[in-house]
């Protein structure tokens, strides 16, 4: 799967939840920042726990909710899903991160569960989440100024 043009904080993958499966690159649009920590990538995710809560709902198309809000400007993420067609649209924004290193850090995860998600959806077994997350990390380091 192609990493977004420009900066990360907004990748669209569409799906059909029966194969052959298409995803489809976007640009992640405009973003704030604030930090996740770039340690999480170095980190199990069972070592860490986030606090949040629900900004906005509407079932079965929006769900967004902040990501740490322990932190002093906690970031926020939303899953917007609509119909094209025969197919399923989801699209993960993630905003208000804090620089640079988080935003890579969140591009990569995002687009290795993403990627994940497509692969499961198509019945294939995806590559373990840290490998290809540490791949990620080092692509959006070269593509993100």
């Amino acid at each position: 799967m192609p990493p977004p043009h420009g900066r990360c904080a907004r990748w669209p993958p569409a799906w059909n939840p029966r194969p052959p499966l298409r995803t489809e690159a976007g640009a992640c649009g405009g973003i704030s920042t604030r930090p996740l920590a770039s340690a999480c990538s170095k980190r199990r995710a069972a070592d860490r726990r986030n606090h949040g809560r629900i900004t906005a709902i509407d079932p079965p198309y929006l769900f967004s909710y902040t990501w740490s809000e322990d932190h002093d400007a906690p970031s926020e993420v939303s899953f917007e899903l609509s119909a094209q067609g025969a197919q399923v649209r989801l699209v993960v924004t993630h905003r208000r991160l804090a620089g640079r290193d988080e935003i890579i850090s969140v591009c990569g995860g995002w687009h290795t569960h993403l990627g994940i998600l497509i692969a499961r959806l198509s019945g294939q077994t995806p590559d373990g989440f840290w490998r290809t997350h540490t791949r990620l990390e080092a692509e959006y380091e070269q593509r993100i100024a």
